[in-house]
């Protein structure tokens, strides 16, 4: 493959090194292996489209020789990347990061889907975990009793009618971002898109954690700054924000007598609760500060 790769990239010198990587006389490449053809086509126009220059880039698909995204294999399709080594920072550099997400709900909107959420019943956690001991199911009950007030107040947001929601690349965490000559460059995945924001919400919430209120805030106004959210995308951004899904790892437990898993799950799902709980207090003070709530 590396000969064909070569040939087709027009590399003079190429060696696979012991993690997967390609060293190249153009520099330090990334192979990525494709089996499905849509899905790798979906990320080639996202990666191509999903750009603020020159301030973000994505590691978009290199080109061969002759203009092509990828090269065919007998079983597969392979995409070249470039490979960045350097960590590109947080604080102090919302203004890039802002801008990349707004650029990604600018993105994700084309190709916007109608989706009528569902109301989630709470009530089978407790027909699930019947065995818990008392205390346990104390503190189930109040994970049910907020969850369904929560659940009340993402319809007032959104009624019950189907809404706009973004199609977008799944987002790593901040973490993730490199950096070369000052700009921000951000690795795709090669997951499903995601429909609707739940992915940016993931993401926020880390950078919500690690940096606090004050940068928070201002990573939102460079967000809006390209994005310029809609009314209707405020608050269904809001809305999913409150939509609950801590309660999914106690549903899935698998051993209701243990004791000492329970424990542990209940401790994560109070720990995601709160920190749920902080990032809507957050994102509604923004909201509110910028008056874009009506």
């Amino acid at each position: 493959m590396i000969e064909l790769l070569k040939k087709r990239y027009g590399w003079e010198e190429a060696i696979i090194d012991q993690n997967g990587l390609v060293q190249t006389n153009r520099g330090l490449k990334r192979i990525h292996y494709w089996y499905d053809s849509a899905l790798m086509k979906w990320h080639i126009d996202w990666r191509d489209n999903c750009n603020v220059t020159p301030y973000v880039i994505m590691d978009r698909m290199l080109r061969t020789i002759d203009g092509s995204a990828y090269v065919q294999l007998d079983d597969c399709m392979v995409t070249v990347h470039d490979e960045i080594k350097d960590a590109y920072g947080q604080i102090g550099h919302e203004e890039n990061w802002g801008c990349f997400l707004g650029r990604m709900i600018e993105c994700g909107r084309k190709h916007n889907v109608k989706k009528k959420w569902e109301k989630l019943q709470f009530e089978q956690l407790n027909d699930r975990l019947k065995n818990v001991s008392k205390d346990h199911r104390d503190q189930i009950n109040g994970f049910i009793r907020e969850a369904q007030k929560r659940t009340t107040n993402v319809f007032k947001l959104i009624g019950d009618n189907e809404v706009n929601m973004p199609v977008m690349d799944w987002l790593e965490t901040p973490a993730s971002g490199k950096g070369i000559f000052g700009v921000l460059v951000v690795n795709g995945s090669d997951q499903k898109p995601v429909e609707g924001y739940e992915s940016l919400i993931r993401f926020l919430n880390k950078w919500l954690i690690a940096h606090g209120q004050e940068s928070f805030h201002t990573l939102l106004d460079n967000m809006n700054r390209v994005a310029v959210l809609t009314k209707e995308e405020q608050r269904v951004l809001l809305a999913e924000s409150l939509r609950v899904q801590e309660l999914e790892s106690l549903l899935h437990l698998v051993k209701e007598d243990d004791e000492d898993e329970m424990e542990k799950l209940i401790q994560r799902t109070s720990r995601q609760w709160d920190e749920t709980r902080l990032f809507v207090s957050n994102l509604a003070t923004w909201l509110d500060g910028k008056k874009v709530m009506n």
